[in-house]
């Protein structure tokens, strides 16, 4: 398998999603009834990105590129960043080198 170095918006994904983490937790301490989160995705090309976070389609077999995705924030919070958007784009060792 051929190694590939991260691309631009993988090196910026992780520590951005990470720092997401955070400052959710923070706020679920303060607002404990917060418990989905909610995207619209706009483009196709985020419906990816989404999808290896763990959100769902709120509605299947939508006739646009428009549509809402959730997912719970109990399970956003334990989610292994790092690993999802490795296993989703496919650059593993590059992204965990990148986030020590």
């Amino acid at each position: 398998m051929k190694r590939t170095s991260p691309s631009k918006e993988t090196l910026y994904r992780v520590p951005f999603l990470q720092d997401v983490q955070q400052t959710l937790g923070r706020m679920q301490q303060d607002f404990p009834n917060l418990c989905d989160i909610h995207a619209l995705v706009i483009h196709p090309s985020y419906e990816a990105l989404a999808s290896a976070l763990g959100f769902q389609k709120t509605h299947r077999d939508f006739p646009t590129s428009l549509y809402w995705m959730y997912l719970p924030l109990d399970r956003f919070l334990a989610l292994d960043v790092a690993t999802a958007i490795a296993d989703a784009f496919g650059q593993q060792d590059a992204v965990a080198k990148s986030v020590r």
